[in-house]
């Protein structure tokens, strides 16, 4: 009884082996390629632009925009850099939130009364972030036609105050919004 007991042992020994070796094929780390050798380049291999064949087309130089699609000339919302972008704060008595005036984007979100961590209660749960990683944000916008220039997520708009917050025994907050553009959407 002893023996088949061993031999039982030995050939699920055998039987794991085997499995590991076909997991570590399979799945194991792979081999690099050998890293060029560093050799100093010979000045014969160096191209110079001169050299270029004649008939070779040019590259199309890329086109640089000097204003965001959101952002047309002679827009109401215009504003300068310094006050673009900048967040309007948001405080209800279960969540706060940071909207920001490019786009209207939600970018920041914390539940009031839920903390991160247990033992640290003033850490508040945050939903929305717009730093990686777990970065996650709210954008919204909207398509027109091709003459007709409508809000998008790059599009700047402005508020009345710079923070709203919910009045003691109120149950709703409206933040408004607004954007125009040179045709007075």
């Amino acid at each position: 009884m002893d023996n088949i007991r061993l031999l039982l042992v030995l050939s699920l020994g055998a039987v794991l082996f085997l499995i590991y070796q076909s997991w570590v094929q399979d799945y194991g780390p792979t081999q690099l390629p050998p890293a060029a050798s560093e050799q100093p380049l010979d000045s014969s291999y160096a191209q110079d632009s001169s050299s270029a064949p004649l008939d070779a087309p040019d590259a199309p130089t890329p086109a640089t925009p000097s204003l965001d699609a959101g952002m047309l000339p002679g827009d109401a919302n215009a504003q300068s850099v310094e006050t673009a972008g900048r967040p309007i704060t948001v405080d209800t008595d279960l969540v706060r939130a940071e909207i920001s005036t490019v786009g209207g984007t939600i970018q920041s979100m914390w539940l009031k009364n839920y903390a991160q961590v247990a033992h640290h209660p003033d850490d508040k749960f945050r939903l929305l972030k717009p730093q990686p990683p777990n970065m996650f944000i709210v954008q919204s916008g909207l398509l027109g036609g091709g003459d007709i220039a409508l809000p998008n997520h790059k599009a700047v708009f402005s508020a009345d105050q710079p923070s709203f917050e919910l009045a003691p025994n109120a149950d709703s907050l409206t933040v408004q919004l607004r954007w125009s553009n040179a045709a007075g959407i």
